[in-house]
């Protein structure tokens, strides 16, 4: 557990060479893949084998790391994914050479890989190897030009153990929506869904399947401001400019993972002012700019 969290604290510092083989540790402590037949991949070309890709910890994740997928293929004639559910259709317009699962049993496979280690396993060793170009794209719908649409995330999973840290209620994004000229959109799924409708924001995923759906609709927006759930991850893998609003202790992954990405973080454990007011700032911004162009 130590050399698990040391090396989410040289993440923390952008030092990839370090910090990914120390992350490995988390194989250990959490029995990753300790129950499956086969051998472990070690980063050789493997050009006749099938690859399975183990999902791990959240959607998040999962997502951020999906940029690597590509890349398999330069190694394996098959690669295997197993996908969470909610991200299966997604996932199926990505790559089509790829081939999802949910599960992995049944699958067949000659090595197996735990998507967390796919950097590691790919030669990265600092943040210039990170492919940071936009990887995930969806038709945007056609609107006409207008308004800025900004969507609006406050709150996630509920059962997440840090849940408590990361969401707050609309009520906090207050300021943000006193702001004139702006679409919002609530880009919320959940427990907290009667709180858009208390303040009158749009809710296009009310009828949403999965993050597909989720996708199309945010291909259609102007900005993302989020806390820290897959939604930023989302938005920022398909190259949407984001706000991302993290506690005082600002998450690894948004340091140099994502381009495209304006970080907000607390000024002071539970307050979220700081946070609100960047964002504010980006907002306007965005409808300087977007004066300026009408008017030329």
């Amino acid at each position: 557990m130590a050399r698990f969290n040391l090396g989410h604290t040289l993440l923390l510092e952008n030092d990839l060479e370090r910090g990914l083989p120390l992350l490995e540790a988390r194989r250990e402590v959490f029995r990753t893949g300790a129950d499956l037949a086969g051998e472990a991949w070690r980063g050789e070309a493997r050009p006749g084998d099938t690859l399975l890709v183990l999902a791990e910890q959240g959607l998040g994740d999962h997502l951020l790391m999906s940029r690597f997928f590509p890349r398999l293929f330069d190694s394996f004639a098959r690669v295997v994914v197993q996908t969470p559910p909610p991200l299966e259709r997604l996932m199926s317009r990505f790559d089509p050479r790829l081939e999802l699962v949910t599960s992995p049993e049944g699958a067949r496979f000659d090595a197996w890989a735990p998507i967390m280690s796919l950097p590691l396993l790919l030669g990265v060793r600092g943040v210039l190897d990170l492919p940071n170009e936009p990887w995930l794209s969806v038709t945007a719908p056609e609107r006409p030009t207008g308004r800025p649409r900004v969507g609006l995330n406050w709150a996630g999973n509920p059962s997440y153990a840090y849940d408590a840290v990361r969401s707050t209620s609309l009520e906090t994004f207050a300021p943000l929506l006193a702001i004139g000229d702006v679409e919002w959109v609530s880009l919320h799924r959940g427990v907290r869904e009667h709180e858009a409708e208390a303040f009158g924001l749009e809710q296009p995923l009310r009828e949403a399947k999965d993050f597909l759906d989720t996708a199309e609709v945010i291909a259609g927006l102007d900005l993302v401001i989020s806390t820290e759930t897959a939604i930023p991850n989302l938005s920022a893998a398909m190259g949407v400019p984001t706000c991302v609003l993290t506690t005082m202790d600002v998450d690894w992954r948004w340091a140099a993972w994502y381009s495209g990405v304006t970080v907000c973080a607390q000024q002071t454990p539970g307050n979220w002012f700081g946070s609100i007011a960047e964002a504010a700032e980006t907002i306007r911004t965005l409808l300087a700019s977007r004066a300026s162009d009408q008017a030329a």
